[in-house]
């Protein structure tokens, strides 16, 4: 089973901190909690979704500051914005090419030999364009490393990225960053999770659906592959048929009944989906629904990376592209794992050792750097964090890629030959 015992602790925080929508009654409909169904939820859920025109043309009016933009592929790619987030409460700068990369400063005039995938941790959100792990490793091997991360996407987006822009940004060796919260590449609608705005609506992604008890795995595509086609989210009826079998869909909704007063809604169904996922509960209590809920999406949500990490093997493979994997944490992960002395995604640390491809494992680097230290952990992750990883951090990071990097370049970096 794709489940350990400290991932509930360590992911609990993804749907305690989700911000519950206003409770939305279809006219005519009783508002009283014991006469709305289950089904009455999925549809209350979902009207609060709902894009206005306004909303999406404000997203796609071409500008010089947002935090993304409209991709047909993946649903999004960074843009262009300055924002009040880095060290010190300093503004951070991001600049982005024709093809969603960002701003390559160090060699940029040279061949580039490595394109990087991943979240915001390959993104680097908080630091500037120059300050970036891919940066400093840039400035050390003297090559430039290209950097394709999006902020919010996960491994599934990156490997149909990393597909795309192969054939327009060829290179010989890719670094594949894998960052939790795994449960994003399940996503049919990133709205299902996160506040929409005008800078980020929140639009619709490819997403995968899995089971781990039955071995199901399968690849969907964003449902909105034109522009023109994000207006269907403002129509329930197709939001509706689209979304209504949507696996995260019932996982939010499970807390947003919760936090609305009507857990019971979900405890039939969510016992039916962890039941069908070989995850057997009695649920009663609005407690052991959430706790229920946490644990399966994170099971299913492990075993979906794993899969997927399988697909970008194969995909490099066929394609003589070589690969190096780094996983990367948020701090309280980190400080989680301390505590519990156990890992959420152990499965995924045993697929690349009994694979034996290339890794390189951040949250151990860290956890066994601050054992050099005699202050406690807060203090440490300040070193490294902002939120996002600091400046100093991104120095930490690139240095402890650079080994297993240059192992598998043939030639090697200049410095290196």
């Amino acid at each position: 089973m794709y489940l350990r015992n400290s991932a509930i602790l360590a992911f609990s925080v993804v749907l305690l901190c989700l911000s519950a929508p206003t409770v939305f009654h279809q006219p005519g409909q009783a508002s009283e909690t014991a006469k709305m169904t289950y089904e009455d939820s999925i549809k209350d859920f979902l009207k609060d979704r709902l894009y206005t025109k306004e909303q999406l043309d404000e997203w796609l009016r071409p500008k010089e500051d947002s935090f993304s933009q409209y991709d047909p592929l993946v649903g999004y790619q960074m843009h262009n914005r300055q924002l009040k987030e880095g060290i010190d409460g300093s503004n951070v700068t991001y600049h982005y090419d024709e093809n969603g990369a960002r701003q390559m400063i160090n060699y940029a005039d040279k061949p580039c030999r490595i394109n990087t995938y991943g979240s915001s941790f390959t993104d680097c959100e908080q630091v500037n364009d120059g300050e970036s792990w891919q940066e400093r490793l840039a400035a050390h091997i003297g090559e430039p490393v290209r950097n394709y991360g999006v902020g919010g996407q996960t491994v599934y987006q990156s490997y149909l990225r990393m597909q795309r822009e192969h054939k327009v940004t060829p290179t010989d060796y890719i670094i594949v960053n894998v960052t939790p919260p795994y449960e994003r590449q399940m996503y049919g609608w990133q709205a299902f999770f996160y506040t929409k705005s005008a800078k980020h609506p929140c639009p619709p992604m490819p997403c995968v659906r899995v089971n781990s008890k039955t071995g199901k795995f399968e690849e969907r595509p964003n449902p909105c592959p034109t522009a023109e086609s994000l207006y269907n989210c403002c129509d329930f009826d197709w939001v509706y048929d689209t979304f209504k079998d949507d696996f995260t869909l019932h996982i939010r909704l499970a807390e947003d009944n919760i936090k609305k007063g009507r857990p019971e809604l979900s405890y039939e169904p969510m016992m039916k989906m962890a039941a069908d996922r070989g995850m057997q509960a009695k649920i009663e209590t609005p407690e052991k629904l959430r706790e229920v809920a946490n644990a399966l999406f994170i099971q299913e949500s492990v075993y979906a990376t794993v899969r997927i990490l399988e697909k970008i093997d194969k995909f490099a493979k066929a394609n003589g592209i070589g690969v190096l994997y780094i996983l990367t944490y948020a701090s309280t992960v980190i400080e989680e794992t301390l505590k519990s002395g156990k890992r959420f995604d152990q499965d995924v640390i045993d697929f690349l050792d009994k694979k034996g491809l290339p890794y390189v494992d951040i949250l151990d680097a860290l956890i066994q750097d601050f054992g050099d230290y005699s202050i406690s952990f807060d203090e440490y992750q300040k070193m490294h964090y902002v939120g996002h990883v600091s400046p100093m951090g991104n120095f930490f990071v690139a240095y402890k890629i650079k080994d297993k990097m240059i192992e598998l370049m043939d030639p090697k970096p200049a410095p290196y030959r």
